[in-house]
């Protein structure tokens, strides 16, 4: 298991409406939108989705313990293997328990440009560093397993990954 800032596994693995801690990736088999189990990792660790590629290098947030009110900042740094092109997607879960709690499908290149990262986004290691906002129905105090999936435009997968995140007030 190698140690990081948690960023991208959350999707980019910034988020939609929610995003994603900080802490390590591997290669452990998981499913999409279910840690299983990988439910007692400690909070702010990710895994990357089974079948998924390994282009998560690095994952952060900021601040460490996010707030319902304030933005988070998500960097995730993700080695692009093909050109991200118009019409890439991020699709966002997030669960308390089996129950799915929200999910979001944000434009990834809309939501890249916002932070200097216009598409097309040619094959190398970026950073980008997502903010995201919770949204208002979101629970202070409660575990949320997070999966995050992006896929470029011909629905190839960018990248894709599960973490686990607690909003406090």
């Amino acid at each position: 298991m190698k140690s990081f800032n948690l960023s991208l596994v959350a999707t980019m693995v910034a988020f939609a409406a929610v995003v994603g801690g900080a802490g390590c990736s591997s290669t452990a088999a998981v499913e999409s939108n279910d840690l299983g189990d990988h439910a007692d990792q400690i909070e702010g660790t990710f895994t990357t989705c089974e079948g998924a590629p390994e282009t998560v290098k690095s994952y952060s947030i900021t601040p460490d313990q996010p707030r319902l009110s304030a933005p988070v900042t998500t960097p995730i740094t993700i080695d692009v293997k093909t050109r991200i092109v118009q019409g890439a997607k991020t699709v966002t879960t997030a669960k308390i328990g089996i129950f799915t709690a929200a999910q979001t499908t944000r434009d990834f290149c809309e939501e890249s440009a916002k932070v200097g990262f216009p598409c097309p986004i040619e094959p190398g290691i970026h950073t980008i560093p997502f903010v995201q906002t919770a949204p208002a129905a979101t629970p202070a105090f409660v575990t949320l397993s997070i999966n995050s999936n992006a896929t470029n435009a011909d629905g190839s997968t960018i990248f894709c990954i599960n973490t686990k995140l607690k909003f406090i007030p």
